[in-house]
């Protein structure tokens, strides 16, 4: 909402003295007009009204207050010296301080000895004013005390004008660290409370402001905090435009749900094995990116049965032997509303976490006891408020990260009553013991450093090995998280940070954000417990979980700043390394790394780290990161195309998942109708698999390549690493892909947009080694001749039931349209000797030797299942 908000300012302000002329005088201004941006349910109304009325402040001719903008030193002096005297004079009092409109407050202050300026003789006017800057002012200018007569030596200077500004109950609960920068609402509400000495509305502390991570005073103060979020977004987009929008000639201002039944179809014809039998020890488990790091996923694979996730069913099959596979069990969730999204399997323990949604969201964890494999039954179910965002599970510890927002409707509505805990604090419930209460307290709740964010952060731990009984540790946050990475030992959660134009004054077509940040938090993970260890930044933005890595006390980081079509800030890429016990501390780095491209993948193995980046070519990055202090670029490959995936083979040689481009500037003769004149770009191809030799990092090499179908052709492999089945020691390589080639390539200048049409879909089976490279054994599909069909044959192109194409790019109006969904393969599997493809259609077996099929299985359709209503993941 706040974004979109943004977006749709206009920049009609022109320079910062028009800015500061918003508090200016003019005494035509009606000082009892309502601001159009400060509604009365605004947190600062109370103050802004009230110095409005005593003409210490007052807003633009556009009728607007802008409460959220930042506020610099002149105009805050403006209000702090208005606040004691009618009749502020002076001119000439710095060198940068003549006889501008602020002149006269300025030289007031320093008259009083409320300011003193800069050593160079200069009070720079238009700085913006920070929390512990304004409290010396507010302090000496009020005169206010704080407890002790002699402050230690110990002590940071600001600390005793920050303990005055607590004893006047002074500090708004908005400011939560020293240098935050403070808005106009946020002056009005501290020079309101010492005024009147308010005593009734929560207050930060001097403690509260510098520790490291503070915790919510009170469900109050927590209140206060959503509140002015709530306010922000649930603003009328009228008042949102306007109060981003400075006229060209401001106004001169004077002075729970229960636990749902389950029901087990048994489907395996009556003759299922209710336990399983030793499972083969040789068999393929979810591609994750760190080794004992387990990732939940829509399929999991035990050695003898394929557990997988089917609309709103979780399905255990009977895997091995192939020749003897049936689906032994349908398990669907009685609650319309939930979608189960992916699963962990660890012994006779099944847990699956997935979405729910009535009147809020909700993330649930069901877990199940699977010892009889035909009848699974419940064991517990888990309930938080908040949207999943993602897990881990590490032994028999399952640990969850979810975004919540705080109920704004409900504090709508309860702007008067005394605040309830569990009317702001998210909702959990456990069927265990059937009662839904607050996650947390709202004094246990912390509050991240530099917090800006109008969100919760949930972190869950519980243990797997006594599902039903477990405790569930839960941490509750004051912030947000989007990336998640997991070592064994640490979680850490990123989110991206923006800073914004100063005074909010934007043009629609240049993004207001003029800074873009990276923020991590590490928790340590000990037997199911989280516990929050240290935060840090770095510039720019991370491209997935694959930027972020551990290495014994080394936490690196590779992220890209800037953007191909800003012309002020064109891209730039780095890579750091940070102590994890003090992310805040960078021990090395590497800067422009592909100047002008973005990351487009990036592993890191060990001692060494591979980027790859692009913008008309692919130049694949080798780092040397094993001296955290001293990272630098070994070697460089430039070869057309990019990755989007890269995976280990060994030490030595890495696989890339990509596609293949042209470089646009060749073909400036066609016309093509893109960007026009633009042509520093490339378009990209087909898929593109590349094995790259490493043994000499500083000259890297593309030993093999191979290219697959023409532009269009896609895999979830290139945006979701756990589409890969790979096993070295079987020379197996196997993924889903979606083939589109051009059909008539005759013509000398078919043009590089030119997408092709699809022909296959399915999953490629690949041999892979050093010597030969990459072999294609064959290719399966569940696709059958009947799931095509024409518009004029009744199918999905003429208003049949099934959907339109939503995974092609382009096709032929009078062609083929695909109309069956549930036959794309979408993972891939191995027991022994013997290759599992799975859709949501069926399961086949194929032997790894020459993919011979050795058996299948066609899965139960859903209740009401079919081509209208199929869910894909």
């Amino acid at each position: 909402m706040n974004i979109f908000k943004r977006t749709l300012a206009f920049f009609v302000g022109t320079s910062l003295l028009v800015l500061m002329s918003a508090f200016t005088a003019s005494a035509a201004y009606n000082t009892t007009t309502k601001y159009q941006d400060v509604e009365d349910n605004y947190p600062y109304y109370d103050a802004i009204k009230d110095l409005q009325l005593s003409g210490v402040v007052r807003g633009y001719e556009d009728g607007n207050f802008l409460p959220d903008n930042t506020i610099n030193r002149a105009e805050f002096l403006k209000i702090t010296i208005a606040s004691l005297t009618k009749d502020p004079r002076g001119s000439n009092c710095f060198k940068d301080v003549k006889t501008e409109w602020f002149a006269p407050y300025v030289c007031e202050a320093k008259n009083r000895g409320i300011i003193q300026g800069y050593a160079d003789g200069t009070f720079r006017p238009n700085l913006n004013i920070s929390i512990v800057e304004a409290s010396k002012i507010l302090a000496i200018a009020n005169g206010l005390k704080d407890s002790k007569t002699k402050p230690e030596m110990k002590d940071p200077w600001y600390k005793r004008y920050l303990e005055a500004l607590e004893l006047k109950n002074a500090i708004p609960v908005s400011i939560d660290y020293p240098e935050k920068k403070i808005t106009r609402g946020e002056v009005a509400e501290m020079a309101w409370r010492i005024k009147s000495s308010v005593t009734t509305k929560s207050s930060k502390t001097y403690a509260s402001l510098t520790t490291d991570l503070p915790a919510v005073e009170s469900c109050s103060a927590l209140k206060d905090k959503v509140s002015m979020q709530s306010y922000r977004l649930y603003r009328p987009m009228g008042l949102m435009m306007k109060s981003t929008m400075v006229g060209a000639s401001p106004e001169e201002a004077a002075t729970s749900t229960p636990a749902p039944t389950v029901d087990s179809a048994n489907t395996g014809a009556g003759d299922a094995k209710t336990s399983p039998t030793v499972p083969a020890d040789d068999f393929s488990t979810t591609n994750v990116q760190v080794q004992g790091v387990d990732e939940a996923d829509i399929i999991k694979n035990d050695g003898q049965y394929i557990y997988m996730i089917k609309g709103r069913s979780i399905r255990i099959v009977k895997a091995s032997p192939a020749s003897d596979m049936k689906e032994l069990s349908r398990t669907v969730v009685d609650d319309a509303s939930y979608t189960p999204s992916e699963m962990f399997v660890t012994g006779n323990t099944l847990v699956v976490v997935g979405n729910a949604y009535t009147k809020i969201s909700e993330t649930v964890v069901y877990m199940y006891d699977i010892t009889d494999r035909s009848s699974p039954k419940q064991l517990r179910r888990l309930s938080f408020e908040g949207n999943y965002v993602s897990s881990r599970r590490i032994g028999q510890y399952a640990y969850f990260v979810m975004n919540a927002y705080p109920r704004y409707e409900i504090l709508q509505n309860e702007n008067t009553a005394p605040i309830a805990t569990d009317a702001v604090v998210p909702r959990f419930t456990d069927s265990k013991n059937g009662k839904t209460v607050p996650v947390t307290g709202c004094t246990s709740i912390r509050i991240f450093p530099r917090y800006d964010e109008p969100n919760f952060l949930i972190v869950a731990g519980v243990a797997l090995d006594d599902a039903a009984n477990s405790s569930v540790s839960k941490q509750v946050y004051l912030g947000s998280g989007s990336t998640v990475y997991s070592s064994p030992e640490g979680l850490y959660v990123a989110t991206q940070k923006h800073e914004y134009n100063d005074n909010r004054i934007y043009n629609i077509w240049a993004p207001p954000i003029t800074k873009t940040s990276t923020v991590f938090h590490r928790f340590a993970l000990n037997n199911g417990q989280v516990e929050f260890k240290t935060s840090g930044t770095v510039p720019g933005t991370l491209l997935n979980q694959f930027s972020m890595d551990e290495s014994g006390n080394a936490f690196r980081v590779a992220t890209t700043q800037g953007d191909f079509w800003n012309p002020n800030s064109q891209p730039t890429n780095q890579l750091y390394i940070l102590d994890k016990n003090n992310l805040s501390t960078v021990s090395g780095k590497v800067e422009d790394i592909g100047k002008g491209e973005k990351i487009k993948a990036v592993r890191f193995m060990g001692k060494r780290a591979y980027v790859v980046t692009f913008k008309n070519t692919d130049p694949f990055f080798v780092i040397d990161v094993e001296n955290p202090s001293a990272p630098k670029i070994l070697g460089e490959l430039k070869i057309p195309g990019y990755s989007d995936y890269l995976h280990p083979y060994d030490e030595n040689h890495i696989i890339g998942f990509g596609k293949e481009a042209v470089d646009a500037s060749q073909f400036k003769d066609l016309n093509d109708g893109f960007l026009p004149g633009r042509e520093n770009f490339a378009w990209y191809q087909g898929m593109k698999i590349a094995m790259f030799d490493v043994t000499d990092p500083v000259n890297p090499k593309e030993m093999f390549k191979e290219t697959i179908g023409d532009r269009g052709t896609s895999s979830e492999l290139l945006y979701n690493h756990k589409a890969l089945l790979f096993s070295k020691e079987k020379g197996l390589m196997a993924f889903p892909i979606e083939v589109a080639e051009i059909k008539d390539k005759t013509n000398a200048k078919v043009e590089p947009s030119t997408y092709g049409e699809t022909v296959f879909r399915g999953a490629y089976v690949y041999g892979v080694d050093l010597a030969k490279g990459f072999t294609l054994k064959g290719k399966i599909t569940h696709v059958d001749a009947g799931d095509f069909a024409t518009p004029d044959a009744g199918g999905s192109g003429s208003g049949g039931v099934g959907i339109p194409m939503p995974m092609m790019k382009i096709w032929n109006p009078s062609g083929p349209y695909f109309n069956n969904y549930e036959a794309i393969i979408n993972r891939l599997a191995y027991i022994g000797n013997t290759l599992y493809s799975i859709s949501m259609k069926k399961i086949s077996a194929n032997s790894l030797s020459d993919l011979s099929e050795q058996g299948s299985v066609t899965l139960a359709k859903e209740p009401n299942d079919g081509n209208d209503r199929v869910i894909m993941y």
